[in-house]
């Protein structure tokens, strides 16, 4: 299986920002492969997302509030482990970096 990243400027687990971000622009375009490997790293980490290793501190009660709802209350998911369930692929599953900007006009 492969997959493309696109670019989400309001929210993303790499940043693309300037600077040392192995995802900024001039790093992308320099040399892809560290933030390819960064994105990897960062999809199976469970750490970085509301379903993750936080989710019980946040949530001792899964089905007390609105806020709480989770297909999978007691696991702490990557977003990988989320997505695939436990049978993700291991290894190069980003291959390529796909840059998408949306823009609207006024008044829209």
């Amino acid at each position: 299986m492969e997959l493309s990243v696109w670019d989400i400027k309001q929210h993303s687990f790499y940043h693309t920002g300037t600077g040392s971000s192995p995802c900024s622009q001039e790093n992308r375009n320099s040399d892809p492969a560290p933030c390819l490997s960064a994105i990897n790293s960062d999809a199976r980490n469970n750490t970085l997302f509301w379903y993750g290793t936080s989710y019980a501190a946040r949530c001792p009660n899964p089905y007390a509030s609105l806020d709480c709802i989770n297909s999978a209350p007691f696991r702490a998911d990557s977003i990988l482990s989320r997505v695939f369930g436990d049978n993700f692929p291991q290894d190069n599953l980003v291959t390529k970096f796909v840059n998408v900007t949306f823009t609207t006009g006024t008044g829209t």
